[in-house]
This record gives C-alpha cells, sequence and structure tokens, in this order.
C-alpha cells in the first residue's frame, strides 16, 4: 500500500471514531434525531435533529495543523453542495488547527478588521457568512477512541468485561459507521437503542 493509501485509511479510521463519538455524545439529548453518513451534497457527517437543525461535520486528521486554506475548502464545498439552514452548525473535528485560526473564527462577528483578515485570503462573501456558524473541536482520534468507551459502557444495559465493550464497540464501528459511509447510511437514535439494548 502506498504511502498515500496508508493516509486515506488513517482519515477514514479518524472520521467513523469522530462519528460515532459524537453520536454517542448527542444520544441522551432528546431533541436529537440522526446521524447522515457521507449525505448527498454535505460533508463526512451530519447530525440531525427533530427540528430539522444539522450539525454538518467534517473529519480531518492530517500532520499539518488545519488552516485557512483548508476552512476555506470546506465552506466552498458546503457552499456548491448544499445550502444551510439559519441554526445549522458546521463542525471541524481535526487533530491539529492554526490557533490564530480558532481565534479569527471566534471574532470574525465582532470585528471587521478580522472580516477583512478573511477576505485578504481569498474568502468571498459566501464563505464570510458561513464563518460565524464554523466550530472547531481539536482532539487526537485516541480522544474519541476513549470516549466512546466510557459512553458506550455507562448505555449498556448489562455488565461486561473491558474486552466484550471493546469487541461490541468494535463491530458496530465497522458494521455501522465504517461500512455505513461507504453506503451513504443513516442512523437514527431510536435504532441504535432498540437494536443494541442501550438505555434511554
Amino acid at each position: 500500500m502506498s504511502e498515500s493509501g496508508r493516509y486515506n485509511y488513517k482519515g477514514i479510521n479518524a472520521q467513523s471514531w469522530a462519528a460515532m463519538s459524537l453520536f454517542l455524545q448527542f444520544l441522551r439529548d432528546p431533541t436529537f434525531s440522526q446521524i447522515d453518513l457521507e449525505a448527498k451534497d454535505f460533508e463526512d457527517f451530519n447530525l440531525v435533529f427533530k427540528d430539522g437543525r444539522k450539525i454538518i461535520c467534517e473529519s480531518k486528521d492530517r500532520q499539518r495543523k488545519f488552516s485557512y486554506p483548508e476552512l476555506r475548502e470546506v465552506l466552498e464545498s458546503i457552499t456548491a453542495r448544499s445550502s444551510l439552514g439559519r441554526d445549522d452548525e458546521i463542525l471541524v473535528v481535526c487533530t491539529k488547527a492554526n490557533p490564530n485560526l480558532l481565534s479569527d473564527v471566534r471574532h470574525v462577528k465582532y470585528f471587521d478588521p478580522v472580516k477583512k483578515k478573511f477576505a485578504n485570503k481569498g474568502y468571498e462573501d459566501r464563505h464570510l457568512t458561513l464563518l460565524s456558524s464554523v466550530k472547531f473541536w481539536v482532539v487526537p482520534p485516541s480522544f474519541n477512541e476513549d470516549v466512546i468507551y466510557s459512553l458506550f459502557a455507562e448505555l449498556i444495559n448489562f455488565w461486561l468485561p473491558a474486552p466484550e465493550i471493546e469487541r461490541f464497540v468494535d463491530n458496530i464501528l465497522v458494521q455501522r459507521i465504517y461500512k455505513g459511509s461507504a453506503q451513504g447510511s443513516t442512523y437514527s437514535r431510536t435504532q441504535l437503542l432498540k437494536t443494541n439494548n442501550l438505555r434511554n
């Protein structure tokens, strides 16, 4: 396998861990409806709520820090393929991020010089209007693994030794999330709870 191929698999794995981690984190929220994996006209996965609100998620696991050009690419992709609702959010899950970018995204709606900084970096009006919807979650993939195992252990209706929980999680991760991404699958909150005898 080529080096670029290995990086592709690494990125796909990080995306699957992030998707499952966020799905489990929102599972107890009664307004949460489903996760859409590789949905048509969207990014890596979407968290969808009963009122129609979406969190559009893009997962990046790279050696270099996620910075201004990468964010512009994500925003360009979203504007080219889909429309954002008023309450929708864009969540970038990444292992490293430029701290100046994180600060500028937080402050862009308050300060015109920050908006001009983005414009000078090639951001067009359609990108600038989306910046207030952007959030970042900067964590290593290993963090999502820990979160998943912890949340899953809490949600299960019966005691299992740690190796069994790991096997159970890995099965869901591979069979539902990883393979589901290839098929553009959707998994509802109630579907996972019922299928796996989890607490609501």
